[in-house]
């Protein structure tokens, strides 16, 4: 009987020592990691992770080795099929073309007495050129999961197309386009959310061209501004409009062609933390360069704004 009660008492006593060191283990920083290059999968233990996101088919791969030391090195590979990413995703995007006075302006040679010469709405014919470029390149194989929409923007916004894969309805939607006085910028901005809040698309995108500052804005009861000159509080509905729209999942990117460090600054403003701002030189010459390569960086990026959640 004592035998007996020794016995359970020492098997007492192992188990609380075992307890206490399993509560003192517990409390232990994690292991420090630090990455290397190391290629070598020969020395690496049995730690391997592998995960493949169905929607995107990206397929994350991890394996670590274990060094005496009680550090890992750990390699990370991160792989994606181009055909899938972009035939699965669905975009809808909303391309919105100033068609101000000023798009239409002749070069001017302030040397020669304000001579002009008229180059037959060049920047608005770079414009539509390069949108048609950039709508094809969206479109190219009949692609159904992009779609694309077209506004105007002058006095007011005004919608040439809503959202369509037919490249035809496109093409005459954009050489409709025409001058059409002044610069609603927002009102502009506020139509192309109009036709993307419905959207289910996985992405949604403004692409917004224009040649000049704001001169028309609403302020939550009235239009205001005169349409010959901006003032700040157009510039503050125009920002207030943009973040509104960013706000709600969809990205702006904005062009400026030819405009000066206000325009531009504004530009920067309404695409900030989004789409960002491109600059286009004074007629738009290259702004055919610039969508296509916009076009290009949507149709290819495999992984964007992707984020990984990694357990160790």
């Amino acid at each position: 009987m004592r035998s007996e009660r020794k016995r359970r008492r020492t098997f007492l006593a192992r188990f609380m020592v075992l307890f206490m060191i399993i509560n003192l283990l517990s409390g232990v920083n994690p292991s420090v990691l630090k990455a290397d290059t190391a290629t070598d999968t020969a020395h690496f233990k049995d730690y391997k992770l592998e995960k493949t996101d169905s929607a995107t088919n990206i397929k994350l791969t991890q394996k670590a080795e274990n060094y005496n030391d009680g550090t890992f090195d750990v390699e990370m590979t991160v792989e994606s099929d181009e055909d899938s990413t972009t035939k699965i995703h669905t975009l809808d995007v909303v391309l919105a073309i100033d068609t101000s006075n000023s798009m239409g302006e002749p070069l001017k040679w302030p040397w020669l007495g304000n001579w002009e010469w008229n180059l037959t709405y060049e920047r608005l014919n770079n414009a539509k050129s390069a949108a048609k470029a950039f709508s094809e390149k969206l479109l190219q194989d009949s692609k159904t999961n992009v779609k694309v929409a077209v506004v105007g923007f002058g006095d007011k916004a005004y919608k040439k197309a809503g959202l369509t894969s037919d490249k035809k309805v496109i093409n005459k939607a954009i050489d409709d386009l025409d001058l059409t006085g002044a610069t609603y910028t927002q009102d502009a901005l506020k139509m192309a959310n109009d036709i993307l809040k419905n959207s289910k698309a996985d992405q949604k995108k403004i692409v917004l061209i224009s040649d000049g500052v704001p001169t028309y804005g609403y302020n939550g009861r009235k239009k205001i501004g005169d349409g010959k000159r901006s003032s700040q509080d157009i510039k503050s509905a125009l920002y207030a409009e943009a973040d509104s729209i960013k706000n709600n999942g969809i990205s702006i990117t904005a062009i400026g062609i030819g405009v000066d460090n206000e325009g531009k600054s504004i530009l920067e403003r309404v695409a900030k933390d989004s789409g960002g701002y491109k600059a286009a030189d004074e007629f738009g010459s290259n702004l055919d360069k610039i969508l296509k390569d916009l076009a290009e960086e949507i149709v290819n990026k495999k992984v964007n704004n992707g984020k990984f959640v990694i357990p160790m």
